[in-house]
């Protein structure tokens, strides 16, 4: 009976990952883009505090090669941000990261091509999860439409402006081998992270009685 008891959590655990928490109705468009609410005081400062986990969590990789990145952590603040508060708190998120991740190790000249892509980035999240149920499979299609979109599409193009690469230096087998490989971890990631940051999000920013 234990073995069973704990082969069905087990089985919910994990069917919840899949599933994600049902939400009461996704939103409609005007509601998406709605600002209200999205700018007062405790979201700024939340949005401050994501940006400077985002510069730090910049700093921190696992390599695989040398010259090579094999898992990186700062999408994670602006996925959080994308999710919890909307599309207009992610793109003015993704400009501040990127802005306080430069100035915090700057590194060359500073190219706002690369703030666009972190806004963007930030907005895919927001588009998948804004009040939106947190599970595994949105999760994975979040970071495909990431990597295609971004990591393969503006992050190339603006390599290609400032060094002038050619495409088969970046594209190659070896880059996309090691995005594949990082996908269903990220995912998984996003997931766990994900639903636990919306209950706890729920508790600190519930409407105040009376307010």
């Amino acid at each position: 009976m234990p073995k069973t008891g704990a082969f069905r959590g087990l089985r919910a655990f994990f069917l919840r990952l899949w599933r994600g928490d049902p939400l009461p109705k996704a939103p409609s468009p005007r509601e998406f883009f709605s600002p209200m609410g999205v700018f007062g005081p405790r979201h700024l400062a939340l949005l401050g505090l994501m940006a400077a986990l985002s510069a730090v969590l910049s700093r921190f990789t696992v390599p695989l090669a040398q010259n090579l990145v094999l898992l990186r952590f700062n999408y994670l603040p602006e996925f959080l941000v994308g999710m919890l508060l909307g599309p207009w708190a992610a793109l003015l998120f993704g400009a501040v990261a990127d802005t306080v991740s430069f100035l915090s190790n700057p590194v060359g000249a500073y190219f706002p091509g690369y703030a666009l892509s972190e806004m963007l980035a930030s907005f895919i999240y927001a588009c998948f999860f804004y009040r939106r149920p947190v599970s595994f499979w949105r999760a994975l299609l979040a970071r495909a439409s990431y990597i295609a979109l971004i990591a393969f599409g503006l992050n190339y193009l603006w390599d290609f402006l400032l060094s002038g690469r050619p495409a088969a230096s970046f594209f190659t087998g070896f880059r996309l081998l090691n995005n594949l490989i990082q996908l269903p971890f990220h995912a998984l990631l996003m997931t766990l992270i994900g639903l636990q940051a919306r209950k706890v999000y729920s508790r600190l920013f519930a409407p105040r009685p009376g307010a």
